[in-house]
């Protein structure tokens, strides 16, 4: 191989470990309080990174005819080969908790979401004791195929199918965002990993996997920015922005205004440290009970509005989990009491009100039940 042919392929490597680089440091910048599921995100951009480094140093130490890379050469490859089902057993738990939005059970499925990187690491153990199982360096330092090189790329994205089709049984919790993006995660790679095949000397399994991660971030996690300093939440721009998208698209929604009850005795009484903290707890209340392509903003001072992407029987059990949660938290508390107010209102496609009028009438409403919970 000439050091053209080199360039090229080392190039579109760290290419693509520069775009990796670029998305970490941006959610690091720009979210100071990382999201668990952006630590997800996070985590599947250093797997697919360091695969990208082991990768680029197996084609640098690859000379043919230098003997003395063949160490390099040979633990580089294994390295890759060991881990290449890593970006996606990370990906797994990543799509587990954008769709179920469970921590703990999340962490507790990571170990069976895992067991294909186990397959891996057993495979290139394995290939030690006997080389040529998944690949051999000649005395040459010249790199050779065996018959199971990608058998661990394999069972990763037949296992990836299997635990998606899974995900799917539950796909009234699943928002056409997340189930467009898990398409990505496995179609794009997949795609790469074939053309790599098939055009021997080229890499592009990994750089596919970048541009999955890339198209990822675009799709679910870029617009968290904008968001309001101290509740995280998406701003009064972002909302209108949204609604009158919705609005223009002729689309169907449901809209939540929540209002927080007696929320000034809270700061009378207890200072506005903790009505910050009251208004914290509840935007993390109202991010728990809805999905994840719902949008939830801070409207106004106390006022939070959640423009709901599905059909109007599902605004019932999003306040429902609301208040269940909130009782389990005045439970424990014996200062003070946070209660809300609802104004519900679903909004089919043959709307002709305008976002002025639409926010009048959910307000009306609001209100309505304010004056009800006084009785």
């Amino acid at each position: 191989m000439n050091s053209i042919e080199l360039a090229v392929r080392v190039d579109l490597l760290l290419y693509a470990l520069l775009i990796n680089i670029i998305m970490i440091v941006y959610i690091n910048v720009n979210h100071k309080r990382k999201e668990y599921s952006e630590t997800l995100f996070q985590w599947a951009l250093l797997s697919v990174s360091i695969l990208i480094v082991a990768e680029a140093i197996s084609w640098i130490y690859g000379e043919f005819g230098n003997r003395s890379q063949i160490a390099v050469h040979y633990w580089s490859n294994a390295i890759y080969l060991g881990l290449i089902p890593l970006p996606g057993c990370v990906g797994l738990a990543y799509f587990d908790y954008k769709i179920f939005h469970n921590k703990k059970s999340n962490k507790t499925n990571m170990f069976y979401y895992f067991i294909p990187v186990y397959i891996g690491i057993f495979s290139v153990i394995y290939n030690f004791i006997k080389p040529g199982f998944l690949f051999y360096i000649d005395s040459l330092n010249e790199y050779h195929r065996g018959p199971f090189v990608y058998s661990s790329a394999y069972i990763m994205y037949a296992f990836m199918i299997i635990v998606f089709a899974i995900f799917y049984r539950d796909k009234k919790t699943m928002t056409s965002r997340v189930f467009r993006a898990m398409g990505i995660f496995i179609l794009t790679p997949v795609t790469g990993i074939a053309l790599q095949l098939k055009a021997y000397g080229t890499s592009l399994s990994m750089p596919s996997h970048t541009i999955a991660l890339l198209i990822i971030f675009l799709i679910l996690e870029r617009d968290k920015m904008m968001r309001d300093p101290l509740t995280s939440l998406y701003t009064r721009h972002n909302f209108e922005m949204r609604l009158r998208e919705k609005i223009k698209r002729c689309e169907s929604f449901s809209l939540i205004l929540v209002d927080l009850n007696d929320f000034k005795f809270i700061n009378d009484n207890f200072g506005h440290l903790e009505g910050d903290k009251v208004l914290q707890l509840v935007s993390e209340v109202l991010l728990k009970s809805t999905n994840i392509e719902d949008l939830v903003c801070r409207y106004g001072g106390d006022e939070f509005f959640i423009l709901v992407e599905h059909d109007y029987e599902i605004m019932d059990s999003i306040i429902h989990r609301i208040d269940n949660t909130l009782d389990r938290y005045n439970s424990k508390n014996n200062n003070y009491k946070i209660s809300l107010s609802y104004g519900k209102l679903f909004v089919n496609e043959n709307n002709t009100l305008s976002i002025d009028q639409l926010i009048h009438e959910v307000d009306r409403r609001m209100y309505e039940d304010k004056d009800r919970r006084k009785i």
